[in-house]
This record gives C-alpha cells, structure tokens and sequence, in this order.
C-alpha cells in the first residue's frame, strides 16, 4: 500500500511541476506580448502627435493659411489659425483682410504604415 501511494505522489509531483512550468512559460509569453503591444501604442500615439504638429507643413494646409498664423494647442484642439494675421498692420485698419480665427482638430488616419 505504501509503495501506491509513494507511486501515486509521485506522478503528482511531477503533473504539477509539468502545470508549473506551463504557468510560467505562459506568463513570460503574456508578459512579452503585453510589453510589445504597450510599446506599440506608445509609437502609434507618439506618431499622431508628430502628425498634427507637423500638419501644417502639407501642401494641402499652407495653400488655404499662412503657417505663422497658425499657433499649436495640443490638447483638446490641436490649433489656432489667426487667418490673415500676418498681414495685419496695428497703424493701419486693414478692412480687405479681416482677422478670422479657426480652431482646427487634426485627425489622421494609416499611421502604422
């Protein structure tokens, strides 16, 4: 009887250190795919906020303003756009070019590519 149970603990034993070491195996994958896709999203994030402070340099943005109208906010609204600013003159009251400001949100879109 006692050599069963010696037997039967055994195979126990060695069941749970087999479950163990699976345990662990499947942690340090978890932990290594974790860390990846955390510094994934921080590229991404770090890739749109390039992005929306570099949007006024398109073609596409300083065709319709001039870039030193432009002021960057970076929360909430990423920009201020005071339209015609640059051609104010404070002696003179420019009536053709009246100041207009434009709050703009940029928002960009394939950045993993």
């Amino acid at each position: 009887m006692a050599i069963i149970v010696t037997i039967t603990l055994g195979i126990l034993v060695i069941r749970i250190k087999q479950k163990h070491g699976q345990y662990i195996q499947f942690m340090k994958d978890s932990i290594i795919q974790e860390r990846r896709d955390s510094a994934d999203r921080s590229r991404n994030s770090l890739k749109g906020i390039l992005g929306e402070r570099m949007s006024t340099l398109l073609p596409k943005f300083y065709s319709k303003y001039e870039p030193s109208d432009v002021r960057f906010l970076g929360s909430s609204i990423d920009h201020a756009i005071f339209k015609n600013m640059s051609k104010f003159n404070k002696k003179t009251k420019d009536d053709e070019n009246p100041i207009e400001v434009v709050l703009l949100d940029v928002k960009l879109a394939n950045l993993q590519n």
